[in-house]
């Protein structure tokens, strides 16, 4: 079972469309239409480097924009994305409101915290 989180718009009269997600990502560096999938979005500035090592993947299809099992920095790129557009966040349930939004921005902030204390400790100490 898997876990999709999507930027939609709920009126059906008001879908993105697949020309306003290329002006979105023509206006972000951080975002690339993969070479072999056109409905595939690559975003390139995971503060950690990807998932797992893995470049995080959005993908346009049925008039929405979705990821698979987003991390905490996905979900809060995937809110400044459809804060440009003027769309909602959320999964097949319900939208995300601002005090989700909250939470993410926190938690991100948190996760980058823990990792910069890692990174800084030295590798090995002699006793």
């Amino acid at each position: 079972m898997g876990y999709q989180i999507h930027i939609f718009r709920p009126k059906e009269a008001n879908v993105i469309s697949y020309e306003e997600l290329k002006k979105l990502i023509d206006s972000d560096d951080s975002l690339l239409l993969s070479e072999s999938n056109i409905n595939e979005i690559l975003w390139v500035d995971h503060p950690l480097g990807g998932i797992d090592g893995h470049t995080p993947v959005l993908y346009f299809k049925e008039k929405r924009i979705s990821s698979r099992h987003p991390d905490e920095f996905v979900t809060k790129k995937m809110f400044d994305m459809a804060q440009q557009i003027n769309a909602a966040l959320g999964d097949d349930e319900e939208a995300f409101d601002d005090n989700y939004r909250l939470e993410i921005d926190k938690s991100c902030e948190n996760i980058l915290r823990r990792n910069n204390r890692k990174s800084n400790k030295p590798k090995w100490k002699f006793w």
